[in-house]
C-alpha cells in the first residue's frame, strides 16, 4: 500500500478578535516515487507567508504518514509536530505530546527554520525507511 509523508506549516496573524489571515505551506511525497521533501522550497514559501502576513501569532508545523486512500486525519498520523506562538512579542513553543501541546516555553524566532529543517529531514528519513521496509 502506498505511504504519503506529508509536512504541514500552518503561518496564522491576528489582527482583531474575529479577523485573522492564514497560510498553509505543505509537501508532499509517495513512496511509489523517488523524491524527497524539498527543505528549500519550503523555507521559501514560509518566508513568503511571513513577509505577507507582517509577522504570525501561530505558526503549526506537522509532519503526517498515512495511507493513500485515507480520508480523516487522525492525531496517530502525526509522527512529529510543534507550534509558536507569539503573543505581544514574546514567542513561545512546544511539542506534540500524542494528544496536544503542553507546556509551552520561552523560543526564539530566528529557531523556528531549524526546527522545520529538522522536521524535513525526519520526514525524509521516514520515506527512506518505508521505502526499505517496501511499506
Amino acid at each position: 500500500m502506498t505511504k504519503i509523508i506529508k509536512i504541514e506549516i500552518l503561518v496564522e496573524k491576528e489582527f482583531a478578535t474575529n479577523l485573522y489571515a492564514e497560510f498553509k505551506i505543505n509537501d508532499l511525497i509517495f513512496t511509489e516515487f523517488d523524491r524527497l521533501l524539498n527543505f528549500d522550497e519550503i523555507k521559501e514559501n514560509y518566508r513568503k507567508a511571513l513577509k505577507k502576513l507582517e509577522g504570525f501569532t501561530t505558526i503549526t508545523a506537522t509532519l503526517l504518514v498515512y495511507n493513500d486512500g485515507e480520508w480523516k486525519m487522525t492525531s496517530s498520523n502525526i509522527q512529529s509536530s510543534f507550534r509558536y506562538v507569539n503573543r505581544y512579542g514574546d514567542i513561545k513553543m512546544s511539542r506534540w505530546d500524542g494528544y496536544s501541546y503542553p507546556n509551552f516555553l520561552d523560543a526564539l524566532g530566528k529557531s523556528i527554520l531549524g526546527d522545520i529543517k529538522e522536521l524535513v529531514d525526519k520526514g525524509n528519513r521516514t520515506y527512506i525507511e518505508l521505502i526499505k521496509n517496501n511499506n
